[in-house]
C-alpha cells in the first residue's frame, strides 16, 4: 500500500534542497560570503528543517521502534559510497580542494565532506530509538517534553567530555545540536492535531517571525551579546537559543508552506 505523502512537507523539502545548492554555490562563487546576512540565514534555516520533517516522519503510532537496520542501508550506505569514489578519483582528478582527499581525513573531519547529515541523522534516529521506551510511558507532552530536554542535557555534557578524536569521527557535536529540532518533530507528530491548530493561528505566527528574528540576530552575531556569551556558559546560552530558533523555524516554515501547498494542490 502507497504512503500517504504529506504534500507541504515534500514544497518544504523542496525550498530547503534549493538553500543547500545555493548556499554551497555562493559560498564557493564568492569570497568572503560567509560573514553576508544570506549566507547566515541559508545555514541556519535549511538542515534544522531537514531534521524537523525526518523526526515528524520518524513517528509512528505510540512512539514505534525504527527499523534501525533499513535506517543504516539507507544513510550509511550512500555516504560510503559516494565518498570512497571522491578519494579514489581526486589523486587522478588534477583538482585543488579543501575537501578532505583521503579515507583517514575525510573520517576524521566532523564534516566529512558534507556528508555528516546522513551520519547524524542516523545516530540521532539511533538515540530515539534507545529512549521510545521512556516516551511511550509518558502520556503527557510535559512530561515528553522533560525527557527530551534531559536527554539532550546529557548529549551535551558528553560533547564536553570525550575525546576530540570521538567528537570527530562521530561527528556528535551535530549530533547534539539538531536532536532537539527532531525530537521537536516527533513530539509534533504525535500531537499532531494540537500542533496543526498552532501553526494555523496568526497570533503563533507573528511570535515565531518576531522571536525568532531576534533569536537568529543573537546567534549569527553573538559577540555583540558580550554579557551573554562570556563566560563559564557562553557557548551553552547560544546553543539553547540556536536550538529555540530551530523549534520556531519550523513552526513559522509549515505554517507558510502549508497554505502554499493548499493553494497549488
Amino acid at each position: 500500500m502507497e504512503k500517504e505523502r504529506i504534500q507541504y512537507f515534500d514544497l518544504l523539502k523542496g525550498v530547503a534542497i534549493f538553500m543547500v545548492i545555493m548556499g554551497h554555490i555562493i559560498t564557493i562563487c564568492i569570497r568572503g560570503i560567509d560573514t553576508a546576512f544570506l549566507f547566515k540565514l541559508i545555514a541556519n534555516v535549511h538542515m534544522p528543517v531537514f531534521f524537523f520533517i525526518s523526526g515528524f516522519l520518524s513517528y509512528k503510532e505510540g512512539f514505534a521502534m525504527p527499523n534501525m537496520l533499513k535506517r543504516a542501508r539507507q544513510l550509511l550506505l550512500p555516504t560510503v559510497v559516494v565518498s570512497a569514489i571522491w578519494v579514489l578519483y581526486f589523486p587522478h582528478s588534477h583538482l585543488q580542494s579543501p575537501i578532505k582527499s583521503t579515507f583517514a581525513a575525510l573520517y576524521a573531519d566532523t564534516w566529512k565532506n558534507g556528508y555528516w547529515f546522513t551520519l547524524t541523522l542516523l545516530e540521532i534516529v539511533l538515540i530515539y530509538t534507545l529512549i521510545v521506551p521512556l516516551l511511550n510511558r509518558c502520556r503527557r507532552l510535559w512530561s515528553s517534553s522533560v525527557l527530551i530536554l534531559a536527554v539532550w542535557a546529557v548529549l551535551l555534557i558528553l560533547c564536553e567530555i570525550l575525546p576530540a578524536d570521538i567528537l570527530g569521527i562521530s561527528s556528535f557535536r551535530l549530533t547534539a545540536r539538531f536532536f532537539p529540532v527532531f525530537a521537536a518533530g516527533a513530539l509534533a507528530a504525535r500531537y499532531k492535531d494540537g500542533f496543526g491548530r498552532l501553526c494555523a493561528k496568526g497570533s503563533t505566527v507573528t511570535v515565531a517571525l518576531i522571536a525568532g528574528a531576534l533569536l537568529l540576530y543573537f546567534i549569527c552575531w553573538p559577540w555583540q551579546f558580550k554579557s551573554m556569551t562570556e563566560g563559564a556558559f557562553g557557548n551553552l546560552t547560544v546553543t539553547v537559543a540556536r536550538s529555540a530558533f530551530q523549534i520556531l523555524l519550523a513552526i513559522l516554515a509549515i505554517s507558510l508552506v502549508r497554505t502554499w501547498g493548499d493553494t497549488v494542490f
